[in-house]
């Protein structure tokens, strides 16, 4: 098993016709996973993560971060891939949200 902090390599393709062979290589430092949580739907989605607190700008298709979607963070949160929220009470609230904003939500 990888640890964090791991050089790994990984391969993947296939070029027809020679066997044994890659058409891709791909060289990844492992680290460790920052926050986890529950999703809604089917969707993987991967970006920068940004704090609803930071005062740096946010790139569009960021993760945004917030303890709870407040008001303040709608702008934020139109731009946003995903979004992360850590107060776990509000659940069916934060649902209703992210529909509103239109996360896909399968």
């Amino acid at each position: 098993m990888i640890q964090s902090g791991d050089l790994v390599v990984v391969t993947a393709g296939v070029p027809s016709g020679l066997s044994g062979t890659t058409n891709m290589i791909r060289v990844h430092v492992t680290g460790n996973v920052l926050i986890k949580g529950r999703g809604v739907g089917k969707l993987s989605v991967t970006g920068p993560i940004h704090h609803g607190d930071s005062t740096e700008p946010m790139a569009d298709g960021s993760i945004l971060v917030v303890r709870d979607l407040e008001p303040e963070y709608m702008e934020l949160a139109k731009r946003a891939g995903a979004i992360i929220t850590l107060k776990k009470d509000t659940h069916r609230q934060q649902l209703l949200q992210a529909f509103n904003l239109g996360f896909q939500l399968s």
